[in-house]
């Protein structure tokens, strides 16, 4: 019987390492906050991309790994507010889900490539309806102690925004990263 090897390797690693400090940048510096009857609601920003991007890209391990660095890296930098378990977890499935589901389209590939469109966008779908609009508006109300469906409107509006436009950016970046990785 042949041991199965990792497919993890310093290449990777390094990549996923710089999908981190993007990430990072994108979080805690390039994003907006707008606050909604007083309280800081809605993060507008793309520092979620580049998590998905290493799941994606990587796997599960890394994607998750990328994840948790991202935001307790994230936090040690540059706080935005009271620290909350809860958002590393949202941050570790961000990775760690796109590299589940990018195990399972591996094996169908479509047109020679196991990244489509329709499959970006379900991974994206997936990461919405989880982390951004149900665990994300959960930790809010447990930070600021507001009522879950007081926050909610606003936060699925952001979501159906912004889920085309991070559909579309993770999808054309990674269609171009992916031929850097299978090398």
């Amino acid at each position: 019987m042949q041991k199965r090897r990792s497919k993890i390797n310093i290449r990777h690693m390094v990549m996923a390492a710089f999908l981190t400090a993007l990430s990072i940048v994108l979080t805690r510096f390039l994003s907006m906050v707008i606050p909604i009857a007083g309280l800081p609601t809605i993060r507008v920003g793309f520092g979620r991309a580049p998590i998905v991007m290493s799941g994606l890209l990587f796997g599960p391990l890394l994607g998750g790994l990328t994840g948790a660095a991202a935001d307790l890296i994230g936090v040690l930098i540059n706080p935005m507010g009271t620290y909350h378990p809860g958002f590393t977890l949202s941050a570790i499935l961000d990775g760690l889900i796109p590299g589940l589901i990018a195990i399972l389209y591996r094996k169908r590939l479509v047109g020679g490539s196991y990244i489509t469109l329709g499959r970006v966008f379900t991974v994206e779908l997936i990461l919405t309806i989880l982390n951004s609009i149900v665990l994300n508006t959960l930790w809010l109300t447990q930070l600021l102690g507001k009522g879950y469906m007081i926050l909610l409107p606003a936060r699925v509006i952001n979501a159906v925004i912004n889920l085309p436009i991070q559909t579309i950016m993770i999808y054309t970046i990674v269609r171009f990263l992916v031929t850097m990785v299978d090398d």
